[in-house]
């Protein structure tokens, strides 16, 4: 009588000798606190992958959730485009609030554009045809605009806000004087806001008139 070997086939072989590599997450709700960190892929809500080195700090309790925030900085490493950022150096944080700092220039598809005119001494806010039909049929939950004047190196010291009606911007656009002297400087102060729009960007005009 011949005996059967019992053996494995070379797809279960490589199967079963296969490394497992676990991703690591940090989860957060909608106003960006960290609410876990986890090895398991969560199933609803908001999650950030990480490095098992983020995943270990806030596992292990070296780093704790509440000084730690998730906030958009157009990071390209995630569909999101958000960051974890330490609440000190993160853009005004104190309504533990979405904020996103507005850095990059204005594209096509930028839906509120904010200029920085030197020459004429004022900020001028603009909206896009898509951002003015929002407004239009009331599709966002503001009526006002607020935007953050920060230092450029701590992001929780508050220069000055600005406060824009939605309905001018309906009109065209808004104007707002400079009334302090940083901010005839732009490399020395942040700009940021609120993400009630998709996207924000800043036009930078040191040009002098003739």
């Amino acid at each position: 009588m011949n005996e059967t070997e019992d053996c494995l086939s070379q797809e279960e072989i490589d199967a079963a000798t296969r490394k497992f590599v676990p991703n690591y997450y940090i989860c957060y709700d909608d106003d960006g606190n960290i609410t876990s960190a986890t090895n398991m892929l969560p199933s609803a809500g908001n999650y950030l992958q990480v490095s098992y080195a983020v995943f270990e700090k806030f596992a292990t309790g070296a780093e704790l959730f509440a000084n730690w925030i998730v906030c958009k900085t157009g990071n390209s490493a995630n569909v999101a485009g958000v960051d974890i950022v330490q609440k000190s150096q993160q853009a005004i944080t104190f309504r533990n609030n979405m904020f996103e700092w507005i850095k990059e220039e204005p594209d096509s598809d930028t839906e509120v554009s904010v200029h920085w005119d030197w020459f004429n001494k004022k900020w001028i806010f603009y909206a896009s045809p898509e951002a003015g039909k929002k407004i239009y049929n009331s599709e966002i939950g503001s009526k006002t605009l607020v935007f953050y004047i920060s230092h450029e190196n701590r992001f929780d010291h508050l220069l000055r806000i600005i406060e824009i009606n939605t309905n001018d911007l309906l009109n065209g656009h808004a104007e707002v004087p400079f009334i302090y002297d940083v901010e005839y400087d732009i490399d020395g102060i942040n700009l940021s806001t609120k993400c009630v729009f998709k996207s924000y960007g800043l036009k930078i005009w040191r040009e002098t008139k003739e």
